[in-house]
């Protein structure tokens, strides 16, 4: 059939389902059905309306609300939950106090926490800071010390790689800085070795094995008054071999150079300047060389001369095209440098030497006078001077003619250079009349030397100029010392000159001596 309805049976009355929540929840409970009150947990007029919020219930201030019961048969029910203000009041101050203990719980563990944070900060930063002070130290030997992967640390890893770029750009900078010293150290030198043979040299192989970074070099003259000898580096049989057959290469006549050698022989013109030529490469067994022959004007400047050879050797590495160039430009410089040592040398000898005879002037001839005299005076010893005139000079220009008597002139300045000591100064002191000094002589030593000196002039034999024979010449010496017959320059002089023109008052070739001092 048709269902009219349902029938729903509760065993549960309002009044025991309220007492069941309130004795569950500890709260008053209040039923309604139909808006209004059914049953409550407290004494209360029943079908009191039904309202949520603050409310009186049996003259007590209450707060709670009512909700609807969804599975309740029958009119809607609700159920409404009380509690006193009172103890409202109290829950929501003791919540406060527990929401306060908890809020001050969170702001010390913040606080601790913040504290830590700042600890490993400052530890952190301590780190880079005594990092940083032992940078501006000059101190890169440690760390800064790296732990973790986080922004300190990758921090930590930069700094590091900084201070190692730093390192080596100082060390870069430092090496810069040795290399400039070095090479104002030269410089200083090549200002000093400007007019030293031996210092230019010596400069010009060491500076090529440093240039060229190689293990040995030398320099090696072929006329030893023109160049010194040097060898810079550590010897080995190796190094030597490669050096010799470099320098034996260097001066091969290569056919394609032949006019040059040809004109090197024969002497350029006098406007032409010196050319070097290039370096020679060579190698034996690993070993690898560079020569380069000396090539400089000399003497008066018509003659182009090969002085010596400038060679360098190393083990392994060929030498590059830059050290070559660099090795070519070394030996150019140190070829021209000697060309201005013996400019300099010949300047100055001309300065002070005789064009004809090649003897010392008159103005050296003083010069070194006066210095043996200061020095006889301060040691004490004695200083002897020669006075020569040829004899009958004027007769042999006027009938042989003014060049057989610059030839004998020259013959007689020979006799007197090969009869002199080391120490000893010939010199021309003017016309016909020329002078010997003699340090560390005194009267008598004087008077013997002048004596060989008359001696070997008056066995000369010198050809005449004009026709065959030979002429036969003569001298008259006057010799004079200090302090026996002289007490300076002037009277020394003096005193020589009487005594050579009391030899030719005498009657020619003889020698002289000049009298003693006056008490």
């Amino acid at each position: 059939g048709r269902r009219l309805g349902f029938v729903a049976v509760s065993t549960t009355s309002a009044a025991d389902y309220v007492r069941d929540v309130g004795r569950t929840t500890g709260l008053v409970v209040r039923l309604a059905r139909a808006g209004r009150v059914v049953s409550s947990t407290v004494h209360e007029p029943t079908h009191e309306p039904t309202r949520s919020g603050d409310v009186k219930i049996a003259g007590r201030k209450y707060r709670g609300r009512f909700a609807d019961l969804s599975e309740a048969i029958g009119p809607a029910t609700h159920v409404g939950m009380f509690q006193r203000e009172s103890a409202l009041q109290s829950s929501i101050a003791d919540r406060r106090l527990l929401i306060g203990a908890i809020l001050v719980g969170f702001l010390l563990l913040a606080l601790l926490s913040s504290i830590v944070v700042v600890r490993a900060l400052q530890t952190q930063i301590a780190r880079f800071l005594e990092a940083a002070r032992r940078l501006a130290h000059g101190d890169f030997s440690r760390p800064v010390p790296v732990e973790g992967s986080d922004e300190f640390a990758a921090l930590g890893r930069e700094f590091n790689d900084m201070s190692s770029q730093l390192a080596s750009k100082i060390d870069e900078v430092s090496r810069r800085r040795h290399e400039l010293e070095d090479t104002i150290r030269r410089v200083g030198e090549a200002f000093a070795a400007g007019l030293d043979r031996e210092g230019i040299v010596n400069l010009a192989v060491r500076t090529a094995v440093d240039a060229c970074e190689a293990e040995m070099g030398r320099a090696l003259p072929i006329d030893r008054r023109r160049m010194r000898s040097a060898t810079i580096g550590d010897t080995t049989p190796e190094l030597e071999a490669a050096l010799e057959a470099a320098e034996r290469a260097a001066f091969e006549v290569d056919p394609a150079a032949g006019a040059d050698w040809v004109e090197t022989l024969e002497g350029p013109s006098e406007d032409e300047t010196t050319e070097q030529r290039r370096p020679i490469r060579h190698s034996v067994d690993g070993v690898h060389a560079l020569a380069a022959p000396l090539v400089a004007r000399l003497g008066s400047g018509t003659a182009i001369e090969q002085v010596g050879v400038i060679s360098i050797a190393r083990t392994g590495r060929d030498f590059s095209e830059s050290e070559y160039d660099m090795f070519t430009y070394l030996t150019g410089q140190a070829a021209v440098s000697i060309e201005n040592v013996d400019l300099h040398e010949t300047v100055r000898l001309q300065a002070v030497t005789d064009e004809l005879t090649g003897l010392y002037n008159r103005n050296h001839f003083q010069d070194t006078l006066d210095s043996e005299i200061e020095r006889s005076r301060r040691f004490g010893t004695d200083v002897g001077l020669v006075m020569l005139d040829i004899d009958d000079f004027k007769q042999v220009n006027d009938t042989f003619g003014h060049l057989q008597g610059d030839a004998v002139l020259v013959e007689v300045a020979r006799v007197l250079r090969e009869l002199s000591r080391d120490i000893d100064e010939p010199a021309r002191y003017g016309g016909e009349e020329l002078a010997v000094i003699l340090p560390q002589t005194d009267l008598n030593g004087t008077e013997l030397a002048a004596e060989r000196m008359r001696s070997a002039i008056e066995e000369l034999q010198i050809s005449r100029m004009e026709g065959d024979g030979a002429l036969r010449i003569t001298a008259s010496f006057g010799v004079a010392a200090l302090p026996a017959s002289a007490q300076d320059r002037a009277s020394l002089i003096a005193e020589a000159d009487a005594a050579l023109y009391r030899a030719k008052r005498a009657g020619k070739n003889r020698v002289a001596r000049g009298g003693p001092v006056a008490a």
